[in-house]
């Protein structure tokens, strides 16, 4: 009767010690997929901005790199002397000047959202740099021993503070945006079976932001498969997936700096929804002067939604 009694008890205990470790391993938040140690998206436009000051400036460009543990951002360059007056030439063409350098996005120096396109300079900007911010990423990622084939195009879906936060600039697309951009890279390209899709959900994210964006992803993922498309999803370490966006043959990207900074600089075409910053569609009009790869009328504005927990009605209104 006393073993029978230590038994059960031993028994109890193990259970309970059992179910105490599932709750908080259940409620312990998971690592964020960038930080630590690094966003990459902005920590890229930070430093290609400051490059592109220098440039403008003509001097040379000398940084010391943060997050210099990293392979990647070891192998950014720290010093390059000024030798490209064709950069400078361009910009001084294109209207870049010290009021656009010294302007400022939502109160934030210019820098920090130096990708977003809140004015049509921003796209000359950064197009009098793409030849060699490519080349310098480029380099960096084979240093890296992250160069790679990438077989299928690739759709980087951010969903995790996307678009729950109601920021301005993070916003979904309808569905049709996903076909007319996949039809465009079918005549620009050639016509693929698979898409890959690069979902991670962690970012900055709580557990019903990724529940709610799981439904969005599967939603997304039934939709391309009914118009001929195979899917992979993909969520691996941040700087594979960077470079895996940045090799692609093609990109879809609905509007971050994650996907603008490795697909607008990278090797295949970039096709980008996003950047409608503002209630009023007449106040981004100017959108219409930057350029095809930038798609406008697709973007689901905030102030249609509710509640984006409400995934049956969200993905009602994507699919019109």
């Amino acid at each position: 009767m006393k073993n029978k009694f230590i038994f059960i008890s031993s028994l109890f205990f193990i259970l309970l010690i059992s179910t105490l470790f599932l709750f908080i391993f259940n409620t312990i938040e998971p690592m964020n997929d960038e930080s630590p140690p690094i966003y990459i998206g902005n920590y890229m436009c930070r430093y290609f901005y400051d490059l592109g000051k220098c440039i403008y400036e003509k001097k040379d460009f000398n940084r010391v790199n943060e997050h210099n543990n990293l392979e990647f951002i070891k192998n950014l360059p720290t010093f390059l002397p000024y030798n490209y007056d064709n950069i400078n030439e361009q910009f001084i063409k294109d209207g870049i000047d010290d009021s656009w350098f010294n302007h400022t996005l939502d109160g934030f120096p210019s820098i920090y959202g130096s990708w977003e396109m809140k004015d049509p300079k921003t796209e000359k900007f950064w197009l009098a740099l793409k030849p060699l911010i490519h080349e310098i990423m480029d380099e960096a990622f084979k240093k890296s021993n992250l160069a790679k084939t990438v077989e299928y195009p690739v759709l980087h879906f951010r969903c995790a503070d996307t678009p729950f936060s109601k920021w301005s600039g993070y916003l979904f697309q309808k569905y049709k945006f996903y076909k007319d951009a996949l039809d465009e890279i079918t005549t620009r390209v050639k016509k693929f079976d698979t898409v890959i899709i690069s979902y991670c959900n962690t970012h900055r994210s709580d557990n019903a932001a990724r529940e709610s964006c799981d439904v969005y992803i599967k939603s997304l993922v039934n939709y391309l498969e009914s118009i001929g498309y195979k899917t992979k999803l993909e969520c691996n370490h941040y700087l594979d997936d960077f470079s895996t966006i940045f090799y692609a043959p093609a990109v879809i990207s609905t509007g971050s700096s994650f996907s603008f900074m490795s697909g607008f600089f990278g090797k295949g075409v970039f096709i980008s929804g996003g950047h409608e910053y503002y209630d009023d569609p007449k106040d981004y009009e100017y959108l219409q002067q930057i350029g095809n790869w930038l798609y406008k009328g697709y973007n689901l504005p905030h102030r249609l939604v509710d509640d984006y927990h409400d995934t049956n009605k969200v993905i009602s209104l994507l699919s019109q």
